[in-house]
């Protein structure tokens, strides 16, 4: 079976226009104009603790991925340090959970789509990189099924977060030096073309007028031309 074969039926992948949002703090906000790099985070550093642990019974006895998962039972950060990723809500509007969750009073949300997230990223290059819709089920992969494992560890949940409608694009990477700077910095920085990128900039429903005119005016001032609003959850019903 070929590599695209084996995404297709492990990976589900969404409608190229599909929405998404990406909830980050003003201080992630603000790096993300002064560096125009997206930041991808070790499994391990997410805030599920199963990150990155393959389901126990999805182990064909004797396999590579038995061996791997002895291995990570010694050693828990193993593969969870080297696979990173960046993590998006693919729902057609804002969530209150996700705001509440990932973005504080002073809280962003980055609108895109798939399309524009993936012309927008800049990978050195394209080994190793995984992207797909999160799925919930922990389901049991067919016997001996080694790709199932695989893909388990980074493209699947368990049932508690399935509110996050989680999109993600997931990148190993085996270079010694490149996971050694990954583990200093907890991820690594992906450049991104933000024009690209960005549809439109959301601000946190609890957040006042101000500070929609401090975002507004750092967006014009690092050259986008990007519609700033506040989030529509906090829109006043007619009188």
């Amino acid at each position: 079976m070929s590599t695209e074969d084996l995404f297709a039926k492990h990976i589900v992948e969404p409608e190229p226009n599909q929405t998404l949002w990406h909830y980050m703090s003003f201080a992630k906000f603000m790096s993300l104009l002064d560096t125009s790099s997206l930041f991808f985070s070790q499994l391990k550093n997410l805030n599920d603790p199963f990150e990155g642990i393959p389901f126990i019974d999805h182990m064909p006895i004797g396999s590579e991925f038995e061996k791997m998962y002895k291995s990570t039972l010694e050693d828990p950060n193993s593969w969870r340090h080297y696979i990173v990723v960046t993590c998006w809500s693919a729902n057609s509007s804002e969530n209150l959970g996700m705001w509440n969750t990932y973005a504080s009073k002073f809280g962003i949300t980055i609108k895109s789509t798939v399309q524009r997230l993936n012309d927008g990223l800049n990978f050195a290059s394209e080994s190793e990189v995984f992207r797909g819709l999160v799925m919930y089920d922990r389901a049991e992969g067919e016997p001996g099924d080694n790709w199932s494992i695989f893909f388990d560890i980074f493209h699947n949940k368990r049932k508690e977060f399935e509110n996050e409608n989680e999109y993600r694009i997931a990148r190993g990477y085996n270079d010694p030096k490149q996971r050694y700077m990954i583990n200093l910095a907890g991820g690594i920085l992906i450049p991104v073309n933000l024009n690209r990128l960005i549809d439109k900039i959301v601000i946190s429903p609890e957040s006042p007028n101000w500070f929609l005119g401090l975002v507004q005016s750092i967006t014009r001032k690092n050259g986008l031309s990007i519609e700033v609003t506040h989030s529509e959850i906090d829109r006043k019903p007619f009188v």
